[in-house]
This record gives structure tokens, sequence and C-alpha cells, in this order.
């Protein structure tokens, strides 16, 4: 029995990240996704249309997961508002690693259809979370009194510079026996600690 639309739908996102996964952005290909997902080779074609359409619900898919995993970092840290943000970054950069796939077409928006108002409202998602727990920080004094946007962006760069030097293999350079959710960990409380004792610079 054929899957109904909106499983089909379901079915070929999974395969189209195992063949991400398996052959990297520059060599997937639609029919390629259809034998992995054991559908027909028009299947794909008809819910994506074309590769532009196929990466842009796999993006739009990525930064809906994205965001949950955020939620559930924040939620499951200990230590505050501020430290429910290091639970935040520990959360992107652990997402970056773990689904290096799927986070290689979020990163690369030439591979999408920027247009398309599902993926606008989803590549908000995460944002909303960095920037309400960065809110929630802000309240309890936490910044140096910077402004919120400011302080989202310092974090948000932080951390996925580090999942970028940790998935380029660089970090194996400089702390070869840290793991990257370690070094996550560590870079996401010193900058928090930091900024709750120290006033940052305007100049």
């Amino acid at each position: 029995m054929a899957p109904a639309p909106r499983d089909l739908r379901a079915v070929l996102l999974r395969a189209a990240e195992d063949e991400l996964a398996a052959v990297g952005v520059g060599a997937v290909s639609l029919r390629a996704i259809a034998r992995r997902a054991g559908v027909s080779h028009q299947a794909p074609g008809h819910v994506f249309r074309d590769r532009a359409g196929l990466f842009t619900a796999v993006a739009q898919a990525g930064y809906d997961a994205l965001a949950e995993e955020l939620a559930a970092g924040r939620d499951a840290a200990v230590g505050g508002p501020p430290g429910r943000l290091t639970g935040v970054g520990v959360a992107y950069v652990r997402f970056a690693l773990e689904r290096g796939a799927l986070f290689s077409v979020m990163t690369r928006p030439e591979l999408s259809n920027l247009d398309d108002p599902a993926l606008a409202e989803s590549r908000g998602r995460p944002l909303r979370v960095l920037h309400d727990a960065v809110e929630a920080a802000a309240e309890t004094g936490w910044g140096g009194g910077a402004e919120p946007r400011t302080l989202a962006l310092l974090c948000w760069s932080t951390v996925h510079g580090l999942a970028t030097l940790a998935r380029d293999g660089i970090l194996a350079i400089d702390a070869p026996e840290a793991t990257p959710e370690q070094l996550a960990d560590l870079l996401s409380r010193t900058l928090v600690g930091a900024l709750e004792t120290g006033t940052p610079s305007v100049d």
C-alpha cells in the first residue's frame, strides 16, 4: 500500500536526509531519494517539484527540528535563566553535529526557495527560542545592560562558530581531548558567566 500524501512527504524527507548524509548536497537526486524511500521515481517530483523544492522542504523540517531541540535543551538545563541559555547553546552544537547533512542544507540558503512562506516561518522558530532565553536571562540582570538582540547574536555566533570548527575537523587540532559537546558546554558557560558579572563594551 502506498503511503498517504502526508506520510509520503515524511517518508521522503527522512530518505532525503539519509541520502544527503550518504552522498552530500552536490550528488543528491530526486530519483535516488525515491529509491531509498521505496517509492516510484516520480513521487519526489510530485511532492517537491524539483531540487530547490526538495531542499526547501528539508530546510524547513530542519529548522522545526532545531527549534524543538533548542527548547528541550533550555528546559532540561539548571541554573535559572542564564543556565537555560547555556542549555540552548549546547543543544545547538549537538544538533549541528548529529544531523550534519540536514544542518548543511539549512545553512546554505542558495539551495532553497527563500521566498517560501512556510520556510520563512520555520527559520524564525529557533531564533525565537534563543531570543526568549536571552530576554529571560536579561531580566535577571544578566548581560550587563546590552541590547538583547545583540546578546542573542553574540550567543548564536559563538555556538555556530564552534559547530563549524567541529564539523570541519579544525577543533581536533587545538582541543583533541575534548568532545565538541564538552566544548560547547564550556564556551556557553564561560560566555554566560562573563556577561553575568561583567559589563560589555559599547565602544
